[in-house]
């Protein structure tokens, strides 16, 4: 049987002259389209790693050994004629085929990994004669999740350390504190952000994450989040199906040119021109993001072009009077006289349902970090609900919430994906250190009770929300907390089994608990989340208690 190293691709035996480290080579940029000066690092007689300066900065690369393609050494081609592409990729025989599944490959069996090629694999550009998966950290966390859950549990991070110190070029341990520092809102699992946050300065690799994101209108004000050209929907509506088979020839034209209503020119100009649904033109569509960003920052935004760094945006911003009056109308569609044991047990002083509640103030959080994991999920879902629609449910503050969206510019709530607005009663304390640092799921049950699993909370009635508010001052504080739902585990027990949900939600196809107490109690609904890239604490009410006794 053939030698198999730790990354599951067959090692060359019997290959002789292994360059030794620190011996100098070159090695040919696709890229630069240029052979580039390079440092031997190591070598194990099938992989060899090399170290070469890009853009003034150090970076590693590994091949398979030998590589006749893109390595050379000054030694062997001291009287050879210099040239100007490497050799021909027919030369490197393919010694073995690519598996079809390619990243979303979730066979780890030693026989299957010898056998066929898979991405961050050495010799996989090799072995495909085609279209190459892109090495991302998104590519490398789908091939690390072996169940496809969305989050990465120790186990998976542990059977993957040989490739991922491969990728390093360094020794890793997976212990609990690194495990710990790793995931940073303790629910046991790890979701993309994190795993980034710790792979990305360590591996070099890029986010991979741009298709996710369309660019949004950068007219000052305006709510559009993506280009929807107007031309489109003007042919739904107005054009014949003859006219558009007349069009649709009229494009098969050589000189591939557009005629617009008071110009001609070229497709390229023609699509930088044509309108958006929005009424503003596709050039003024990019995404609105500062230069490290990964993702796009809300259009109402203060700090949307006021900081050059996601992660120094760390601002509260106190919303102007004209917000109240939405806001309080927010509080009063969802407010209900109905009592349960939980007010009681919160609040045995008052233990009486308040007649209603009166918002004084409130505060926009503008946290870049937070809003950069938020974002990446509500983009991976809104990409999988394309394919996958997934079943909707509608919240109390839905319609209210539109309203004021549509008139202060916010952009408009994912629905495909279940995004919701829900609240979060909490301590005025609490909702400050929450909204600079997240939620905390490992702290999770101390207050409101673990009847669905340890996990945040939230709810679509503020009377609900408001039996786990701690006052301050005389002041409450409550979140209003951007959630995404995505595929819903629906629970009308009256007994749930919480290992069972919270399990379906980390380790499972779900992304929260929808516990249907309305139906089986008579009281309410609430929702529950095991991560924290599925909320996202935007606003917080200071409110008041009316005839509370």
């Amino acid at each position: 049987m053939p030698v198999t190293a730790a990354h599951g691709y067959p090692a060359h035996s019997g290959v002789s002259s292994v360059p030794n480290p620190g011996e100098a080579a070159e090695v040919y940029s696709d890229t630069a389209k240029q052979w580039i000066p390079a440092t031997v690092l190591r070598s194990d007689g099938s992989v060899i790693t090399l170290a070469y300066k890009r853009n003034g900065e150090c970076v590693e690369k590994t091949l398979p050994w030998p590589c006749r393609t893109h390595l050379r050494f000054p030694r062997a081609l001291r009287d050879a004629v210099p040239l100007a592409a490497p050799l021909v990729a027919p030369l490197v025989p393919r010694s073995r085929p690519v598996c079809k599944m390619g990243i979303k490959c979730k066979i780890r069996e030693p026989q299957h990994l010898t056998t066929f090629a898979h991405p961050f694999d050495p010799d996989y550009q090799h072995c495909h004669a085609g279209f190459t998966e892109m090495a991302s950290l998104r590519n490398l966390f789908t091939w690390v999740d072996t169940d496809g859950s969305g989050k990465i549990s120790p186990k998976e991070l542990q059977e993957a350390l040989p490739l991922l110190e491969r990728l390093h070029g360094d020794r890793l341990m997976l212990t609990k504190e690194s495990w710990d520092l790793l995931d940073e809102d303790g629910n046991g699992a790890v979701n993309f952000f994190e795993f980034a946050q710790w792979a990305g300065p360590r591996l070099g690799l890029p986010l991979g994450i741009d298709d996710l994101f369309e660019p949004a209108c950068g007219a000052n004000a305006c709510p559009c989040r993506s280009f929807r050209p107007l031309l489109d929907l003007a042919e739904d509506l107005c054009e014949s199906k003859k006219e558009k088979k007349e069009k649709k020839e009229k494009r098969k034209d050589k000189k591939h040119k557009k005629e617009h209503w008071h110009v001609v020119a070229t497709d390229r100009l023609a699509d930088r021109l044509q309108t958006c649904q929005c009424g503003h033109k596709r050039m003024m569509h990019r995404l609105s993001r500062p230069a490290c960003a990964v993702a796009p920052f809300p259009c109402h935004w203060k700090s949307r072009a006021g900081t050059d760094c996601a992660a120094s945006c760390n601002e509260i911003v106190q919303l102007e009077a004209g917000h109240l009056p939405f806001l309080q109308q927010l509080v009063n569609s969802t407010y209900s006289n109905v009592w349960t044991r939980d007010r009681r047990r919160h609040h045995p002083d008052t233990p009486n349902v308040p007649s209603g509640f009166r918002v004084s103030r409130a505060y926009r959080f503008e946290n870049g970090k937070s809003w950069q994991e938020f974002s990446i999920r509500r983009a991976e879902l809104l990409a999988d609900a394309k394919d996958n629609p997934i079943q909707r449910y509608e919240v109390l503050t839905g319609k209210v919430w539109a309203k004021y969206a549509l008139h202060f510019g916010i952009e408009e709530l994912a629905h495909s994906c279940n995004e919701w607005m829900l609240f979060h009663g909490t301590s005025p304390a609490a909702a400050l250190a929450i909204s600079r640092s997240d939620f905390r799921i490992d702290l999770a049950g101390g207050s409101t009770g673990t009847l669905y699993g340890r996990g945040t909370y939230l709810a679509e009635s503020i009377t609900k929300a408001d039996e786990y508010a701690k006052a301050a001052g005389g002041e409450y504080a409550m979140l209003l907390v951007r959630a995404l739902g995505g595929h819903v585990r629906y629970c009308d027990e009256v007994e749930p089994d919480a290992e069972d949900l919270t399990r379906s939600c980390i380790e499972g196809p779900y992304d929260c608990v929808l516990g249907d107490r309305q139906k089986c109690r008579g009281t309410y609904k609430e929702f529950i989340f095991f991560d924290t890239e599925n909320m996202y604490p935007e606003y917080i009410l200071i409110y008041e208690r009316i005839g509370a006794s």
